[in-house]
């Protein structure tokens, strides 16, 4: 399953529909920035992962997508993920490169989207028996589209 794949199920497309309307991205664009940052944020992630980052994390103590608390929750994990805000910037801006969408609008939902696919990996550890059991094949197809 791929990171795209496992953030529209962990957050559900109505979701992502608001957190994309929040900042004027509409469905397809906000499709493109998903499918532009998930190549880096999935390796990461998935390190993150296997080197015990998530292991103190359940699925019930996620955030609701779109919230506040998501909000602080996806910079958090950008923070551990990515080691500084320049990192957290980079990304947003070669994102908005690549596909053409103001990196002020990337920037506004890459907390989001990063707090999304956390709790889907958490999500995803819970359903697979509370490991991180197979991670070989979760970080070969965390970053593709």
């Amino acid at each position: 399953m791929s990171l795209i794949d496992m953030i529209e199920q962990g957050a559900g497309s109505g979701a992502l529909q608001q957190i994309g309307a929040r900042v004027g991205l509409s469905p397809d664009e906000m499709q493109s920035v998903i499918g532009s940052l998930a190549p880096m944020l999935g390796p990461k992630l998935a390190q993150h992962a296997a080197s015990g980052g998530l292991d103190n994390a359940s699925a019930d103590d996620a955030p609701v997508p779109g919230s506040d608390e998501a909000e602080d929750h996806g910079k958090s994990i950008l923070g551990e993920i990515l080691e500084s805000k320049d990192a957290s910037r980079s990304a947003a801006a070669a994102a908005s490169a690549n596909i053409g969408i103001s990196v002020d609008k990337i920037k506004a939902v890459l907390p989001q989207l990063a707090s999304i696919a956390a709790a889907a990996l958490v999500a995803r550890k819970v359903s697979s028996g509370g490991g991180f059991g197979g991670l070989g094949g979760l970080l070969g197809g965390l970053g593709k589209a």
